[in-house]
């Protein structure tokens, strides 16, 4: 189910996806969030929400945890939450 777009909006307005977005765009992960090796070859935002907030997470990943696929991705979620 999509959330109601308000709450969309809300979220786009905080200063959390900033923050992510910024730590993305200028490439400050060395080592990949999910095991610590380097270099990173994916990146990309985990975006979460709790009660009355949302967060958002610039993570990396090594070459090795990309091509593990989806069960570093789980493995991920569950680090982040």
């Amino acid at each position: 189910m999509t959330p109601p777009l308000r709450r969309v909006r809300r979220w786009a307005e905080g200063e959390t996806q900033l923050a992510a977005f910024d730590t993305l765009l200028c490439g400050r992960l060395r080592v990949c969030t999910a095991c610590g090796r380097s270099p990173v070859s994916q990146d990309g935002i985990w975006l979460g929400e709790t009660t009355g907030a949302a967060l958002a997470v610039a993570y990396a990943l090594c070459g090795r945890c990309v091509a593990a696929g989806a069960a570093t991705m789980r493995a991920l979620d569950a680090t982040l939450r």
